[in-house]
């Protein structure tokens, strides 16, 4: 099994997608990061996360329309953007 190159990383993908094109970079992102050594969880910002304490990296990405994010992914920054 391969390894991070920095050290083994607990990642979190978490996205918002209307028609599933940000969903589908999510999932290739996470394979990606997987592949290089990494434990990857993808979510769809719908199904938050209970905690947020077991990653040590967020990737957060969302689809856009009229220069807006998707609401969930907005929902989830303002709920945990607090623990910051």
């Amino acid at each position: 099994m391969a390894t991070c190159r920095v050290k083994p990383v607990n990642v979190l993908v978490i996205y918002g997608s209307r028609w599933g094109g940000t969903a589908e970079v999510a999932k290739k992102i996470g394979l990606t990061l997987t592949q290089e050594g990494c434990t990857v969880e993808v979510i769809n910002a719908k199904k938050n996360p209970k905690k947020l304490e077991p990653y040590d990296l967020f990737i957060i990405g969302s689809g856009m329309r009229a220069d807006k994010w998707t609401k969930e992914t907005l929902v989830f920054l303002e709920k945990f953007l607090l623990l910051f």
